[in-house]
């Protein structure tokens, strides 16, 4: 097998549970836009929630979330169609690059 023979697997929206956020932007046709100045990623029962300011932002199974990683490694896009049924790509930017443990 060569190097390149082996696939990949992607982070899991699991991955990021826990994950505490300094800021949280919306991309948009237009442009981007802040939405939220702190917040957090949990997933609880199979839903992934990015909430922000006290309330939930962005709420979508994780089955069909996407999640990828900022190349910096400050951050995540979380990409997928939450419970309104709008397609929705948030950038969130970590406060910390650990998890914090309870």
């Amino acid at each position: 097998m060569g190097l390149f023979s082996k696939k990949r697997k992607g982070p899991k929206a699991a991955d990021f549970d826990g994950s505490v956020l300094k800021g949280i932007t919306e991309r948009t046709e237009t442009g981007s836009r802040v939405i939220a100045k702190h917040g957090y990623i949990s997933v609880r029962d199979g839903v992934l929630t990015v909430s922000g300011e006290e309330k939930a932002l962005f709420r979508c199974p994780e089955g069909s979330v996407s999640c990828s990683p900022l190349m910096s490694g400050d951050g995540v896009i979380v990409s997928g169609i939450d419970e309104n049924g709008l397609d929705r790509s948030l950038i969130c930017y970590y406060l910390y690059y650990r998890k914090l443990e309870p």
